[in-house]
């Protein structure tokens, strides 16, 4: 049996084991750890050599090709994947999308730069860092230096011995790769997340659609400019191809590609370097998987329900096919922002990285062996243009693109109709904790001792909640009053076996309140600051909270682009007498900086949120600063807006209880219950309910 073949039944057998093992198909893993370490162990070295000796002994006239044809058919590749970045967007139905609150939201991931990529400080330390892309144009660099010298040989030698012995122990190491196959095929089918895929599957359909088109495009150039059959081409890449499937490491397929290609093409010395060469100087070149992921940054706009001018377009490739090579999840995220979207959508990526990457180094590897066929045909002076594989193939290609698109629209209009109606779901939830009786007030509550033993006296707990403050208290629809904090204080009533009374007010006013004993304690989503703690007394924080900015969509890519703040300071909003401290400010302040200034900040006073959100016009203010977790609800119900975590994990604050009167027993009851409900996940279950959903 091929190795092609026992690839092939290593992926299906672990794809059912996968399927149907349970969770003890996880100590597999280490199976497919120690394929992975040892396949890195030899590739690195053995496609160094090869490139020095293969590049070293290139003739001019295989070096001319290798530019000329090679460029051309780097060229076409690209044009292909161009092509199917831009028509797979047009599949997506007309929608109203929103999104609420993920944690990934703050993951601040480094950035990265071409001249960073491709030259280190230390070539060894790009070796260690599996810098593929330096390391490869370091060697290539040696290669045409050798390539130049009279005595050449004399350095060849000695490194093609060590070729020849990585080589040899790179078909030890590609003898497991079944196994590799197999184990990573089973531990990935069984931590397949089925709820977290349906939930973004417009992404997957799109993605996987354009696949698809894009591998018959590129399969369609190969058998017509070349001699090379549909069979002989699955003989070439069959084994390298579902090793990169499975385990998303296309480095170590590599050398089992020139391997498999050398031997099926045969041939003299000069096919076998043109081959050597070829592939991995193609790997540090944009590949066709990364020039079509670029699509998904136009899916980020529909996701945010912005439109994508034929402008964005020639902006998205014009910066962002240069930078791929730096990795596709920085690229995206750069373009996002130059496009002037949430930066934040970068999440998406990260929910669908597992299929993401997949997609990437298949088309990588397919684009690379068409480079390779290109540049051996013209050697061997058999590429052309063979009219009756082109038009089929071309027939194939436009059937499958519109078969695919038209299925694809017609199954998200019909399957996401009003699924990402965020504002309908959150005002529609259900409160999470069994109610006890409650009753809502608007006058105003008279004075009375604040103790713990007055509250279980009166059988009543008198609470101020701070009004539409979303998601921790507002009314729904249907006009209850229900949110995280609404879910807290019920239960802290039901603990203590009382009735609860809520009075809704702004911040400022249940401050006075509490100030007066006319409640007990206060709650909605209030923040702790040095300036209230001196005021009030105050719990300890249950839910910790990250300040972000609620912008209108239309002021998005000013906000996000630091030298749109250089004219005049940026004016954050913020409403109900929330704090803002010199540390928030200075924050922001770099946060948004350009050139190393940091950004003016000027902030404006509101009564409420509602006074921003409602102004579409942005006259009042350029953003609100709010949390993100609260921000994010506010961007669902009004969802012309959108909530950057420009701040990240920067300066957290917390959500704390505030506490009228100074009787110790009922400030050490409140710490005491909120550290048990912490310890017993209450509080993480609230926000996975009420935040995270």
């Amino acid at each position: 049996m091929s190795l092609g073949m026992q690839c092939i039944v290593a992926l299906i057998v672990g794809g059912v084991l996968g399927a149907v093992g349970g969770s003890w198909v996880a100590m597999l893993a280490p199976i497919g750890d120690a394929f992975i370490r040892a396949a890195q162990i030899v590739t690195m070295p053995y496609i160094m050599l090869e490139l020095i000796v293969s590049l070293g002994n290139l003739s001019e006239r295989s070096r001319s090709l290798l530019v000329r044809t090679g460029g051309v058919a780097f060229l076409c590749v690209v044009v292909c994947s161009v092509a199917m970045a831009v028509i797979v967007p047009t599949w997506l139905p007309d929608l109203e999308t929103s999104a609420f609150f993920r944690p990934d939201m703050l993951v601040d991931t480094s950035r990265t730069d071409l001249l960073n990529t491709y030259l280190p400080f230390n070539v060894f330390g790009a070796m260690a860092a599996d810098n593929f892309p330096a390391v490869v144009l370091f060697c290539v660099a040696i290669g045409f230096i050798v390539q130049a010298l009279n005595d050449r040989n004399v350095v060849l030698g000695p490194v093609d011995v060590l070729r020849r012995v990585f080589q040899k122990m790179n078909k030890l190491v590609a003898k497991l790769t079944p196994l590799g196959v197999f184990a990573f095929t089973a531990v990935s089918i069984e931590a397949l997340d089925l709820n977290q895929l349906i939930r973004l599957h417009a992404l997957p359909v799109l993605g996987i659609g354009g696949y698809i088109v894009l591998m018959a495009a590129i399969v369609t150039l190969i058998v017509s400019t070349t001699p090379t059959s549909l069979r002989s081409l699955w003989r070439m890449i069959s084994a390298p191809f579902l090793l990169t499937a499975s385990t998303t490491n296309l480095i170590i397929a590599l050398p089992m590609l020139v391997e498999s290609m050398s031997a099926e093409l045969g041939g003299d010395d000069d096919t076998q370097e043109q081959v050597s060469a070829v592939v991995p100087v193609g790997f540090i070149l944009p590949t066709a998987g990364q020039v079509f992921l670029l699509f998904m940054v136009p899916f980020c706009a529909w996701y945010a329900d912005r439109s994508f001018s034929a402008a964005s377009y020639v902006q998205l490739f014009a910066s962002g096919i240069p930078t791929v090579v730096s990795g596709i999840r920085t690229t995206i995220r750069l373009e996002l922002v130059n496009a002037g979207l949430p930066e934040d959508l970068i999440s998406v990526f990260f929910i669908n990285g597992e299929w993401i990457y997949r997609v990437e180094k298949t088309l990588a590897m397919l684009g690379m062996v068409a480079m390779v066929l290109a540049v051996v045909a013209q050697s061997r002076g058999t590429l052309k243009l063979r009219i009756r594989p082109a038009l089929v193939g071309l027939f194939c290609t436009v059937a499958l693109a519109i078969g695919l698109g038209i299925g694809a629209r017609g199954m998200l209009t019909q399957t996401l109709a009003g699924t990402y109606n965020g504002a309908a779901t959150m005002m529609t939830l259900e409160p999470m904790v069994p109610r006890v009786p409650t009753v809502l007030r608007q006058d105003l509550p008279g004075a009375d001792t604040v103790s713990l033993e007055a509250i279980r006296r009166r059988g009543v707990l008198r609470v101020g909640v701070r009004s539409q403050s979303l998601p921790w208290a507002y009314h729904r629809s249907d006009g209850k009053l229900v949110g995280y904090d609404i879910d807290v204080i019920t239960a802290l009533a039901k603990q203590l076996g009382v009735r609860l009374e809520i009075y809704e007010a702004a911040t400022s006013v249940l401050e006075k309140y509490i100030a007066r004993q006319r409640i007990d304690i206060a709650v909605g989503g209030i923040l702790d600051s040095p300036s209230r703690s001196a005021l009030y007394n105050s719990t300890d924080g249950y839910q910790q909270v990250h300040r972000a900015l609620v912008v209108h969509d239309d002021r998005v890519g000013d906000v996000q682009d630091r030298a749109a703040n250089a004219e005049r300071p940026l004016r954050i909003a913020t409403a109900d007498s929330e704090p803002v401290s010199d540390d928030v400010v200075r924050a922001l302040s770099i946060a948004l900086s350009q050139n190393d200034q940091p950004a003016r900040i000027s902030i404006v006073r509101l009564r409420e949120h509602a006074e921003f959100l409602r102004d579409t016009t942005s006259r009042i203010a350029d953003a609100l600063l709010t949390t993100a977790e609260g921000g994010a609800s506010w961007s669902v119900v009004y969802p012309h807006t959108s909530m950057l975590p420009i701040l990240r994990n920067r300066v957290p604050t917390e959500c704390v209880v505030l506490v009228a009167g100074n009787d110790a027993d009922l400030r050490d009851y409140l710490q005491q219950w909120i550290s048990q409900e912490r310890s017993v996940g209450f509080f993480d279950r609230l926000f996975a309910y009420w935040i995270a959903r």
